[in-house]
């Protein structure tokens, strides 16, 4: 007799033999593979074939998750690359109407770690100044940027 559950099992081998018929339990070695799906080729001895299968998604798996990281990876530094060039844009902009000489010294610390390291990102630019600032620091200090420059557009 063949049972889909397991927890049925143990209690109809109980019953069996409480009522004298004695048998044993056979149950299968399975290898599952990522969805939970049974390689029928274990069940029929196969068994090289079974690893081969489980060898390709393990392959694929690792492909795709190595693909995953380098688009994301990608991606980040796409949108801090261009992040950079809007900000110096806005420097450009701010430097041309106000002068650096008349800009609060946060603001022409943040311009020139930016016009000097200009692929650098926002945390890096933070290690890089005097003292040392946190990320979130310097992005205040991006924003104040901006916003003097969007005033200066919304003049003209």
């Amino acid at each position: 007799m063949i049972l889909s559950t397991d927890i049925f099992v143990p209690h109809f081998v109980q019953n069996c033999d409480d009522g004298g018929v004695h048998g044993h339990l056979l149950l299968p070695q399975t290898r599952r593979g990522a969805e939970g799906e049974d390689y029928p080729v274990a069940f029929t001895g196969a068994h090289q074939a079974a690893l081969s299968m489980e060898e390709e998604r393990v392959v694929k798996s690792v492909r795709n998750d190595v693909n995953r990281q380098i688009n994301a990876e990608l991606a980040n530094q796409q949108k801090a690359a261009s992040a950079a060039v809007e900000q110096i844009y806005a420097i450009r902009r701010v430097v041309e109407h106000y002068g650096m000489e008349d800009l609060p010294p946060a603001i022409r610390e943040f311009i020139r770690l930016r016009v000097t390291y200009p692929e650098a990102s926002l945390k890096e630019l933070g290690q890089r100044a005097t003292p040392p600032l946190s990320k979130s620091a310097v992005y205040h200090r991006v924003r104040r940027l901006e916003s003097m420059a969007a005033e200066l557009d919304a003049g003209e």
